[in-house]
C-alpha cells in the first residue's frame, strides 16, 4: 500500500521572514510600548538566551504583559486583522516549498508556537489541513486570562502535536521544514526536511558588530575608568561606540542606506540604553549595592547588549 504525504512547516522565520509574536504586539500597541517593554524584560530574555530561562515561560510573561483582561472577541478581531498584515511579511523561500509540496499532493500542517488566532485566518488562505499553534486560555467571562491552555508549540511539542493529529506514523512519509531550534525535534522525526536558512548570515554580521562595539565600548570604560569617575568613562566609551555602531550596522550588518529615520532611531535606542537602562543598572550596583565599578559593570554589559540587540534590530528592520 503506497504511503500518504504529509509536510509540516513552522511558522515564523519560515513562511514569514519576522516574528509574528512581536509583530502582533506592535501592531495591536504600536511599536513605541513594545520597544519599551522589551528593554524592561531584557533580564529574563537574556537569560533566555542564555538558556537560563525557560522559553514558555518568558513568551507566557511577554504575553500576559500585553493581553491579560482584553476581551477574547477582541483578540480575535485584531488577529483576523493583523493577518493581512502577514501577507507582507511572506518568506518566498519557505512559501514555494510548501506550494511544490501541495502540488505533489501532501497534506499540509502548520505546527507553530505562534497564536492560533492569527495564523489560523492566514493559514486559511493556504488550504492547509491543519494548523497546530498555541492556544490561549479564556475565562467564564469571555476574556484573556494571560495563560496559555495548550503547552508552548515548540520543540519535542511540535512532535508530539503531530502525532495527536496523525497517530499512525507507519502509514506516511514526513517531510519537515523550518529555520530555527525550536523545530530541531521536528526536522529530526521527518523522513526529509528542510531547514530555511533565512537571515543567518545577517545575524551573524550583526553579533560581530555588537561584539567588536561592546569591545571598544569596554576598553575605552576601563581607560578611562582609571582617571574618571564611571559615569564620564560609560559616556566616552558609549558615544565612541555609538558612532562606528551605527555605520557598521547600516552598511554592513544590513546592508541598507543610512536616513534621518534610522539615524535618529538607533541615536535614541543607544540613548536610552545609556543612561537608562546602563546607568539605572550601575547606580543599582554601585550606588545602592556597594559593588566596585570594575564588577557592576559586568552584568550591566550583558543585559544592555540584550537589550540594544532586541531595539535597535527593529529599528532598522521597521
Amino acid at each position: 500500500m503506497q504511503k500518504r504525504s504529509i509536510a509540516a512547516f513552522d511558522f515564523d522565520g519560515t513562511l514569514t521572514c519576522k516574528d509574528t509574536f512581536l509583530e502582533f504586539i506592535a501592531f495591536v500597541f504600536g511599536r513605541k510600548k513594545l520597544y519599551l517593554s522589551l528593554a524592561l524584560f531584557s533580564p529574563i530574555l537574556l537569560l533566555m538566551k542564555l538558556g537560563l530561562y525557560p522559553n514558555w515561560k518568558a513568551k507566557r510573561l511577554v504575553y500576559s504583559c500585553f493581553f491579560k483582561g482584553m476581551s477574547y472577541a477582541n483578540f480575535c478581531n485584531l488577529g483576523e486583522s493583523f493577518s493581512e498584515e502577514i501577507k507582507k511579511m511572506r518568506n518566498e523561500e519557505g512559501m514555494n516549498l510548501l506550494l511544490m509540496q501541495k502540488q505533489a499532493g501532501s497534506d499540509i500542517y502548520i505546527i507553530t508556537a505562534s497564536i492560533e488566532e492569527w495564523v489560523k485566518p492566514f493559514c486559511q488562505l493556504l488550504n492547509v489541513k491543519g494548523v497546530l499553534a498555541t492556544k490561549v486560555e479564556v475565562d467564564n467571562n469571555g476574556y484573556l486570562t494571560g495563560r496559555f491552555l495548550t503547552p508552548n508549540c515548540y520543540g519535542q511539542e511540535k512532535v508530539s502535536r503531530l502525532l495527536k493529529e496523525e497517530p499512525e506514523r507507519n502509514l506516511y512519509d514526513l517531510f519537515a521544514c523550518g529555520d530555527s531550534k525550536g523545530d530541531r525535534e521536528l526536522l529530526m522525526f521527518a523522513d526529509k526536511s528542510v531547514k530555511i536558512r533565512g537571515k543567518k548570515n545577517e545575524f551573524l554580521r550583526f553579533c560581530i558588530v555588537g561584539f567588536l562595539c561592546t569591545l571598544v565600548d569596554a576598553i575605552i570604560f576601563l581607560a578611562s575608568n582609571i582617571t574618571f569617575s564611571y559615569q564620564i568613562s560609560l559616556i566616552c566609551g558609549y558615544l565612541i561606540s555609538l558612532i562606528l555602531n551605527y555605520y557598521l550596522t547600516i552598511h554592513w550588518t544590513f546592508r541598507s542606506k543610512s536616513n534621518l529615520r534610522n539615524a535618529v532611531g538607533i541615536i535614541l535606542a543607544h540613548l536610552f540604553n545609556l543612561f537608562i537602562v546602563r546607568m539605572g543598572l550601575m547606580f543599582l550596583f554601585v550606588d545602592i549595592c556597594g559593588a566596585a565599578d570594575i564588577f557592576a559593570y559586568v552584568p550591566t554589559l550583558l543585559i544592555s547588549v540584550i537589550t540594544n540587540f532586541l531595539i535597535i534590530r527593529f529599528v532598522v528592520k521597521h
